[in-house]
């Protein structure tokens, strides 16, 4: 016979009752976690379906503007898909689209993108307008005075009209390069 058994068992169960309480514990902090992390991830949710949204009107406003068409993001099982319908065509696949109206698309495109977080506080465009037709360059135009500010290097006369200040690098008669600014108008607040 054992006569220490019974004070073993006692000790044994009292280390299971500890065990038993941690465990508890252990279960209760799992499901706060969850808890916890399923309201994380409904709001990241929700804040996505925000942006998307947000995403979804500002790619539609620029694609209208520097298209003159129909823009539309779609999720698709591989990610986004673009549909850009540039004025007077029918949609079609973007690999049909001619350079200037893919290039148009992806400003568009970018341009939506700053908007998320805030917007951009500027923009800079090296010969965007250069290959633009008579239509697009007035729309392209008409889109430079919609408020944002553009830092535009250009060679186009119609877009330097809509600036506000030109600024320039010339070489003088003696062979020195001199850098010349214009203030065009004063800049309205936005």
């Amino acid at each position: 016979v054992n006569a220490l058994a019974e004070r073993a068992l006692a000790e044994a169960e009292e280390k299971l009752k500890a065990r038993q309480r941690e465990l508890d514990e252990a279960v209760e902090a799992l499901l706060r976690l969850e808890a916890e992390a399923k309201g994380v991830e409904a709001e990241h949710q929700k804040r996505l379906e925000e942006a998307f949204a947000r995403f979804q009107e500002a790619f539609r406003r620029y694609g209208e503007a520097l298209l003159g068409g129909r823009t539309e993001v779609r999720r698709t099982a591989g990610g986004l898909g673009l549909v850009v319908t540039p004025a007077g065509k029918r949609t079609q696949d973007l690999r049909r689209l001619s350079l200037g109206e893919k290039a148009r698309g992806a400003r568009a495109f970018l341009f939506a993108l700053g908007e998320l977080e805030g917007g951009l506080p500027i923009a800079v465009l090296d010969e965007v307008d250069a290959a633009l037709d008579e239509a697009n360059l007035l729309r392209f135009t008409r889109f430079l005075r919609s408020g944002r500010q553009f830092l535009l290097v250009t060679h186009q006369k119609r877009t330097m009209e809509v600036a506000d200040a030109l600024y320039g690098v010339s070489m003088r008669g003696d062979g020195v390069t001199a850098v010349i600014s214009q203030r065009i108008r004063e800049a309205e607040p936005a």
